[in-house]
């Protein structure tokens, strides 16, 4: 399981609600799968000299955990982010399983903000199809812009609104019915997400 956070000053009005979000999805999804590894990175604004960053490589879901609780939200120039150069280090980082059978890759990425058109030229959509084309799933949790529910689409993934405060019965069912999708297509050897 991939995850990316956007690190930069504007994603700080969710600094309680993505470690929390983060937690409870991956605590279900750890309970319902026979092992999870995780890999978790974090972007700021290229433009300011805010390079991606690994602080989970291969871990632990409680690993990862602890390690998304010690991502600082700073800095950042102007609002839009380098979020599409983000998921695609991810995407290239990770070494996603060719056999769906046997495991199931996940992404989930946590951003506020639009994003800047990608450093590599790729766009939204062909990256959403570069994803699902691995077989990932794709989950979005942000501020929904038509740059990221192009990305979305094209994935065959989910999009869900970043809060700081998330209601706790409706997170704990977005966390289950995450779960249950990603068990399900390990399963059926799917490559799109159930509905939530």
């Amino acid at each position: 399981m991939g995850a990316q956070f956007d690190r930069t000053g504007s994603s700080r009005m969710f600094a309680t609600g993505i470690p929390l979000t983060y937690k409870t999805i991956v605590r279900q999804v750890a309970a319902k799968a026979r092992s999870v590894k995780c890999w978790v990175g974090s972007h700021g604004d290229l433009d300011e000299g805010q390079d991606f960053i690994i602080h989970t490589d291969a871990g632990t879901p409680e690993q990862a955990i602890e390690d998304v609780e010690k991502i600082v939200f700073d800095g950042g120039g102007d609002p839009d982010e380098h979020h599409l150069d983000a998921i695609e280090a991810l995407l290239n980082l990770v070494p996603w399983t060719a056999d769906p059978t046997r495991a199931r890759g996940a992404m989930l990425v946590f951003m506020s903000s639009d994003t800047k058109p990608a450093k590599s030229g790729v766009t939204a959509a062909e990256l959403g199809r570069r994803i699902k084309d691995k077989g990932i799933l794709l989950y979005l949790v942000c501020e929904r812009t038509a740059t990221l529910n192009e990305l979305a689409t094209a994935a065959e993934g989910l999009v869900f609104q970043i809060s700081d405060s998330p209601d706790p019965l409706e997170l704990q069912r977005i966390a289950a019915k995450l779960a249950e999708s990603i068990q399900v297509s390990i399963t059926k050897g799917s490559t799109v997400p159930l509905t939530v």
